[in-house]
């Protein structure tokens, strides 16, 4: 088993906080007595670290990098990982999850590699209004803009905004009365549900408009080694595979 030699080390203290660093919220401390165990609050930190460290909202992570490390596309380890054994990763995953601290998105459109997100869960309720920069030239100001509840529903059942630049085609094409709302909010949540990108939104839109249902297959191709031919496979409810020369 690969060693993780962080773990037995000892802490040199910190650097001064100019740069290298990641905003740690001031929710999070006061939500301490939340927290049940270390683990938990290990996969929570780790999980802020690479993604608002790095600017961004979401990382896949795969439990061998919590434990030991992110690996880089050449399979160095750009860090030490939390040093907690698999089990105990889980436990601190499902917690955190239970508590409403993070945000897990499974993607199993591909059978053979099971693919799944990780984001510190947002406040589900966003502000009445949100700024939005319009087509205008750069010095013009923003325009304050009330916020789609199309955009709110998207939110709700995927636990995440879309792109500010989509707020208002979404509020635009699925519109404002209650029916629409509805089944744009069943669609989103087929959409997760069968493990499609919820970055998509223009497919799905496209979907909403034309009033037809999720997907629920996704077919992928491969190289079979023992006959050399490409095989197609369809992943849904009856998988089925066909060989072309």
């Amino acid at each position: 088993m690969e060693s993780n030699p962080i773990a037995s080390a000892h802490f040199g203290g910190f650097d001064d906080p100019i740069e290298n660093w990641s905003k740690l919220p001031h929710s999070l401390i006061e939500a301490l007595p939340m927290i049940g165990s270390l683990a938990e609050l290990k996969v929570i930190l780790y999980i802020l670290r690479h993604t608002w460290g790095y600017q961004d909202t979401e990382k896949r992570i795969t439990l061998d990098e919590f434990a030991r490390g992110r690996r880089t596309r050449d399979k160095r380890r750009i860090d030490g990982g939390t040093g907690m054994t698999i089990r105990s990763i889980r436990m601190g995953l499902s917690q955190a999850e239970e508590h409403g601290f993070i945000t897990r998105v499974i993607n199993r459109s591909d059978k053979a590699r099971t693919k799944i997100t990780y984001s510190l869960t947002m406040r589900i309720t966003p502000p009445e209004e949100s700024d939005l920069r319009t087509t205008l030239p750069p010095t013009t100001s923003r325009v304050r803009v009330a916020l789609p509840d199309a955009v709110r529903i998207f939110r709700t059942q995927t636990h995440r905004y879309p792109p500010k630049s989509w707020y208002v085609e979404i509020g635009r094409r699925v519109g404002s009365d209650p029916a629409a709302l509805a089944r744009w909010g069943e669609l989103v949540k087929d959409w997760v549900g069968h493990g499609w990108n919820p970055s998509n939104v223009a497919s799905m839109l496209t979907k909403f408009q034309e009033e037809q249902p999720v997907p629920t297959t996704h077919i992928s191709s491969f190289t079979n080694p023992l006959t050399g031919k490409v095989e197609q496979v369809k992943h849904g409810n009856q998988d089925t595979a066909t060989s072309t020369e």
